[in-house]
């Protein structure tokens, strides 16, 4: 996170090559208490409480191509960023990561992406969500 970036409202990362069941596992570790999950076709909700902060959590399986995507609802997470939840994640599951480098904005091109992985994290354009 730059010095200057604000908190995101939200954060959003995208894994491939992680089961959806670690992904949950994930998000139970870093909970205070249980998280309840309850499915609904390729969307699975659940709300954790991250240092003491309830988070609307949302795992979507395959939400483009081969990605699952994790969606913490809230800007109280422990993250100010989604790189800082993308590094967590990947440190903890390793996979392929994919999540902004910047805040969201309106903008037709598909720019701002990082792509984390065993080699490193680079900028990438996700035009195909498969490559």
């Amino acid at each position: 996170m730059t010095k200057n970036e604000p908190r995101y409202p939200d954060i959003e990362v995208y894994l491939r090559g992680v089961d959806t069941a670690a992904i949950q596992a994930w998000v139970e570790s870093l909970s205070d208490t249980p998280v309840s999950w309850q499915q609904k076709g390729r969307t699975t909700r659940g709300t954790a409480t991250l240092k003491g902060q309830s988070v609307p959590v949302h795992l979507i399986e395959r939400a483009t191509g081969s990605w699952h995507c994790i969606w913490f609802e809230s800007d109280r997470t422990p993250w100010p960023t989604d790189l800082d939840c993308g590094r967590d994640v990947f440190r903890a599951l390793g996979g392929v990561v994919r999540c902004s480098s910047g805040s969201w904005s309106e903008q037709p091109e598909d720019e701002g992406w990082m792509e984390l992985t065993a080699q490193g994290e680079r900028p990438v354009k996700w035009d195909n969500p498969d490559k």
